[in-house]
């Protein structure tokens, strides 16, 4: 059983301490097993074991504002660690494209070398949260049964905690959980990125404006797209 030091070093403090009693307990020790099993004999994502829970190291628990859900790690959606994120320089996953386009058209600029990792996103406190932190190349969902205690236990915790959290459900998945979270939370909602790249039309999400329009209303302050 990994100690608390390891889960704070991994997590941070505050998601550490809120998910104590997941991280002791014998799932979360099977969870660990499993994940270094995979990664010592298959073609794991995100490719770099240490970057598993990235996006909660990144985006600590006590800034956190906006919450944006995705899959897992995927060839059309990102293979990167956070939601979404790739880290390829030439060539950005189909979703990552949409968003920067989207961006673009939104504030009418150039987005030149934007960041698909999505860490400045998440420095600024947006959880960039995948359903499974992990996936098999060539079997995307066979990580989907092992993490969905676990995505169940942050959903469960910024529902008890964080009310007033602003959410971002794109797509079908995503929107499974707009019941559970309209009740004390902000939640926007618009179809996947990949959708709208494999259909050739642009994804002209609102949800960014609203965002800043929302905030901006709340505290005076604004998220740096």
């Amino acid at each position: 059983m990994r100690d608390k030091k390891f889960w704070v070093d991994t997590l941070g403090e505050g998601w550490a301490e809120k998910l104590k009693p997941l991280l002791k307990s014998p799932y979360m020790d099977k969870v660990m097993t499993k994940i270094a099993m995979d990664y010592s004999i298959l073609k794991v994502y995100p490719r770099v074991q240490a970057d598993v829970f990235k996006a909660f190291k990144l985006c600590p628990y006590e800034k956190l504002r906006v919450v944006i859900i995705n899959t897992e790690p995927n060839v059309f959606s990102g293979l990167g660690p956070l939601a979404f994120s790739d880290t390829s320089v030439i060539h950005r996953n189909l979703a990552a494209e949409e968003i920067v386009r989207c961006l673009s058209r939104e504030y009418d600029e150039l987005k030149i070398g934007f960041n698909c990792s999505f860490e400045q996103w998440a420095q600024q406190g947006i959880l960039m949260l995948n359903r499974s932190l992990t996936s098999i190349e060539g079997e995307t969902i066979a990580h989907k049964d092992m993490w969905k205690k676990f995505f169940g236990s942050i959903l469960y915790i910024i529902e008890k905690y964080n009310h007033g959290t602003i959410f971002l459900l794109w797509g079908k998945e995503a929107q499974k959980y707009k019941e559970l979270l309209s009740l004390h939370h902000h939640v926007f909602t618009y179809e996947h990125p990949v959708k709208a790249a494999l259909e050739y039309r642009h994804w002209n999400c609102p949800n960014f404006k609203q965002v800043d329009l929302l905030i901006e209303s709340l505290n005076g302050e604004r998220i740096e797209w």
